[in-house]
């Protein structure tokens, strides 16, 4: 990893040699240069959407991106409907609906009964990640955290891992993780996040990007 100089103020975006100090790495931290990072790229509340759309992603800037879903409830009853992701390359113009996506997820269920299973499929339209309910009747607050990587490497395929937790007006919470990919080769710039059906939901959803470590060689 790189090293600054002990007295001076350095930067990972030079050649450094030495070591950190706490004040070098508080520093670093304040003005983004400390490989590691989490920044906000943006952060959205939203009232009655069917989708989120993300259009300003950075992915060149960002390897990795950590997106968050802050208590988001349907409008409407959501019996077997899913959290979905789609690409773009075309700065959010359209989202590729084509069936290049996989996925797969498992899920627990407490309540009145208990459930456990797993979902996977290729060839999929959306990259399915995670579900609201299969509860009749039941408005699902969901919190969920979803990592992606690779947007911008047009030689790879857009990768994405996740884990999330969904509660409704009844007594059934379901948990759930899983992983999934876009098969297709190309570089993202824009990120949607539905639910399937066209359901229209209400609540906060926060996309980060980690800053990269630099790494220097004589």
């Amino acid at each position: 990893m790189p090293f600054g100089y002990t007295g001076n103020f350095p930067n990972q975006q030079v050649k450094n040699s030495g070591i950190f100090s706490p004040e070098d790495l508080l520093n670093l931290s304040s003005v983004g240069e400390y490989g590691g990072s989490l920044e906000l790229i943006e952060s959205q509340t939203v009232s009655g959407v069917t989708a989120v759309n993300f259009t300003n992603i950075q992915g060149e800037r960002y390897r990795v991106m950590k997106m968050d879903i802050n208590d988001v409830t349907p409008d409407t009853d959501a019996t077997n409907t899913y959290w979905g992701l789609r690409f773009s390359s075309d700065g959010g113009s359209s989202y590729r609906n084509t069936a290049d996506y996989s996925y797969a997820f498992w899920y627990g269920g407490a309540g009145a009964s208990s459930t456990l299973g797993a979902v996977g499929y290729q060839n999929a339209t959306e990259l399915r990640i995670g579900t609201f309910t299969s509860d009749t009747g039941s408005y699902i607050s969901t919190n969920s955290t979803i990592h992606i990587a690779n947007c911008h490497d047009s030689a790879l395929g857009t990768f994405a891992v996740f884990n999330g937790v969904s509660f409704g007006q009844t007594t059934i919470g379901y948990s759930y993780m899983g992983m999934g990919s876009s098969q297709h080769a190309e570089s993202i710039n824009a990120i949607s996040l539905f639910g399937t059906h066209s359901i229209a939901f209400s609540g906060q959803v926060n996309l980060y990007g980690f800053l990269e470590i630099w790494v220097f060689k004589d």
